[in-house]
C-alpha cells in the first residue's frame, strides 16, 4: 500500500494554525482529533475548532456542525501516513456533496493531504420581484399559457414574500385562504431561486396527497409553462419505502401469505418494482397487503440511501419534495413547510 506524505502546510495554513492543531492533538494523547476549519479570503486555513476526540485509529465526525459557518473538515492520522482510508473517502464524498473541503493532517500539523479542496464561496443570485410579476400578473406568462388564469393580488404578494425569504435566507410564516393559489405562489420563486443558484429547495408537505399533487400535477405544468429546465423528485418518509433485504426475505417465505393471489402479487413486485430505484410501498396496491407491510418497510437508515439513489448529488437545478424534512438532511438547500 502506498504512503502519502502530503504537502507542506506552511503556505496553506495561516500563522499559528499549525501549532494550534499540534497542541490539540497532543492534549488528546496523540490520538485522532476531528476539527472544523474556516478558510480566509486568501484561501488559507485561518481558524480551527475541535469537535471530537477519538482513538489511535478512529474519531467521530459530525457533518451537521459544519453548517455553523465552516468550510473544511480536518482530522489527523497518528501514524503519519496521510492516505485516506475507505471510511475517510466515504465521509469526504459526503462532505464534497455539501460543498465542504476535507483535509488529513499529520500530528504536528506540518503536513496536509487536501483530499477535497475547499469550495469557493458562492454569490447568490436573488429572485427579482419583476420576475414574479412577469409570471403572475396580467399579460404575463401564466395568463398567456394557462386558460382562464386570472391575476390574484394575494398570490403575487405571497410569491414575492417567499422570494424575499429565499433571497435573504430568512424565515417567512405565511397564511392564505382557499383559492389564492398557494402551491404556485411558493413553487415559482423556489424554482427560480434553485435554477439561478444551481441549488436545491426542499418542500416539506404535511400530507402524502399534497406531495403527490405537487409532483404529478403542479410541477409538470410549471415545467411546461415556465420553459425553465429544472428537475424534481418525491421523497417520502422511511416508512413508505420497501427495504430490499426485508423484501427478499419475505419473498423467500411465501408461507406467511395465506392466499395464493397475495403470494403471486408480492413475488411479482419483489422481482420488479420493489427493486427499482424508488420502491415505495404504495406499489403494492391494488393487492391488500396492509397487514404485512411492516415486514418489508425500511429500517431507519434506508431513506437516506433511497434519497441518494433518487437524487444524485451532482444534480444542480433540483427541487426535492419530502414528507419528513429530517429525512433529507443530506441534501443542501432551503426548506419550505406546507400544510
Amino acid at each position: 500500500m502506498s504512503w502519502t506524505e502530503g504537502l507542506d502546510s506552511t503556505p496553506l495554513f495561516a500563522p499559528g494554525i499549525r501549532q494550534e492543531i499540534s497542541d490539540e492533538i497532543e492534549k488528546a494523547g496523540d490520538n485522532e482529533v476531528f476539527f472544523l476549519g474556516r478558510i480566509d479570503d486568501q484561501g488559507l486555513l485561518d481558524e480551527t475548532l475541535v469537535v471530537a476526540r477519538g482513538s489511535s485509529t478512529a474519531v467521530p465526525v459530525f457533518l451537521s456542525r459544519a453548517e455553523e459557518g465552516f468550510q473544511v473538515l480536518i482530522h489527523n492520522h497518528p501514524g503519519g501516513d496521510l492516505t485516506p482510508s475507505p471510511a475517510d473517502l466515504s465521509i469526504a464524498a459526503e462532505a464534497g456533496a455539501r460543498r465542504l473541503g476535507f483535509f488529513i493532517v499529520s500530528n504536528d500539523g506540518g503536513r496536509v493531504n487536501r483530499v477535497v479542496e475547499p469550495f469557493p464561496e458562492q454569490e447568490e443570485s436573488p429572485v427579482e420581484e419583476k420576475e414574479i410579476e412577469d409570471i403572475f400578473c396580467s399579460g404575463g406568462v401564466f395568463s398567456s399559457s394557462i386558460p382562464d388564469f386570472e391575476e390574484r393580488p394575494g398570490q403575487v404578494e405571497m410569491s414575492k414574500s417567499v422570494a424575499r425569504a429565499l433571497n435573504d435566507g430568512d424565515v417567512a410564516a405565511l397564511e392564505a385562504g382557499t383559492g389564492v393559489g398557494k402551491s404556485y405562489a411558493y413553487l415559482v420563486p423556489a424554482i427560480l431561486w434553485a435554477v439561478k443558484n444551481h441549488s436545491r429547495v426542499v418542500v416539506s408537505t404535511a400530507t402524502i396527497p399534497l406531495g403527490e399533487q405537487l409532483v404529478h400535477r403542479d410541477l409538470p405544468t410549471l415545467h411546461r409553462v415556465l420553459g425553465i429546465d429544472f428537475r424534481y423528485a418525491l421523497i417520502q418518509g422511511r416508512g413508505n419505502y420497501a427495504c430490499r433485504r426485508k423484501t427478499q426475505q419475505v419473498a423467500s417465505e411465501p408461507e406467511i401469505f395465506a392466499e395464493g393471489e397475495e403470494r403471486r402479487g408480492l413475488g411479482k413486485r419483489c422481482r420488479g418494482r420493489f427493486l427499482t430505484r424508488s420502491g415505495p410501498t404504495s406499489s403494492l396496491h391494488p393487492i391488500n397487503l396492509s397487514r404485512r407491510v411492516a415486514r418489508i418497510t425500511a429500517p431507519v437508515s434506508i431513506t437516506r440511501r433511497v434519497a441518494s439513489r433518487l437524487v444524485p448529488m451532482w444534480w444542480w437545478s433540483t427541487i426535492i419534495f419530502s414528507l419528513l424534512i429530517s429525512n433529507c438532511v443530506v441534501l443542501p438547500g432551503i426548506s419550505i413547510a406546507t400544510w
